[in-house]
């Protein structure tokens, strides 16, 4: 494996974490990050996401941001769907999420034994995935800012819509997704319509900057700024968005959730990123 890949673990034991650890050297370019819950910690769902999430920021920060990398991150399978929920508003932008089955829990070896067989499979998916995140992002829905734009075509994007698809479902499922999203939004210009009428136009790559976006303050901010759906997006990458009936008027969703209205700023334009960080802030 020569590509950098980011690996998580959520709710490692301290024999876990170390036992995840030696996937470092058996697979090449895989980067573990499986911190290690004390016993009191680990009914705290809450805790072991946050915890994840903060060394993941921390081990990437000041990276070289690699067009190639990903990003998956594993658990357990969750009996919770507020656990899920939980998951989703966290990584679910950013990460590729996949559960290991909960008959491994205690079984250091085993559940090791099994993501070692299953990486390969989730790399294949990851490629196919970026086809659409960065080579394909002009035309893809894939890297929309979800948040802010509006279509019930593209709908099943803001859920774990990829569980358990084999690599010829995945390719089924984007296909079909890019072809409802081309009908429902893309209009002869390129240019994207959403289903209030605002117009979102793929940035030129002379127009990114070659270089990340600024990432907001919060930590999932910045993950969900460098991946989707685990493959790395375009460093820059961002739509021009406006409304053609006048300046926009709009209510705007910012990436950490905070509402902006747009009407008394007068704006013609502004610029939203995949993670929706929002410029001119």
């Amino acid at each position: 494996m020569s590509t950098q890949h980011f690996f998580a673990f959520i709710g490692a034991t301290a024999s876990l974490s170390t036992e995840l650890s030696t996937l470092e050297r058996a697979l090449g370019g895989l980067r573990v990050v499986a911190p290690a819950l004390k016993k009191k910690e680990r009914d705290s769902f809450d805790l072991a996401v946050t915890r994840v999430l903060r060394e993941l920021v921390e081990l990437m920060r000041g990276g070289d941001n690699s067009e190639t990398a990903r990003l998956s991150l594993w658990a357990y399978d969750l009996t919770d769907a507020k656990q899920m929920d939980e998951l989703w508003r966290v990584f679910g932008a950013s990460a590729w999420i996949e559960f290991v089955p909960r008959t491994l829990v205690h079984k250091d070896r085993a559940t090791r034994v099994h993501i070692e067989q299953r990486i390969k499979p989730v790399q294949q998916l990851l490629h196919e995935i970026s086809g659409g995140v960065y080579k394909g992002r002009k035309r893809s829905p894939l890297p929309l800012p979800l948040q802010n734009f509006e279509s019930q075509a593209i709908s099943l994007l803001k859920q774990h819509w990829y569980h358990r698809l084999n690599i010829e479902q995945l390719r089924h499922s984007l296909n079909g997704l890019s072809e409802r999203f081309r009908q429902a939004h893309t209009k002869t210009d390129r240019r994207h319509c959403d289903d209030r009428g605002l117009y979102f136009s793929p940035a030129e790559n002379n127009a990114c900057h070659g270089k990340p976006h600024p990432i907001g303050s919060e930590d999932a901010c910045f993950l969900s700024g460098r991946f989707r759906f685990g493959a790395a997006l375009y460093p820059g990458f961002h739509y021009d968005v406006r409304d053609d009936r006048g300046s926009l008027t709009c209510t705007l969703r910012d990436c950490a959730g905070r509402l902006r209205e747009m009407r008394p700023e007068r704006r013609a334009y502004i610029n939203i990123f995949p993670n929706n960080h929002l410029l001119p802030e």
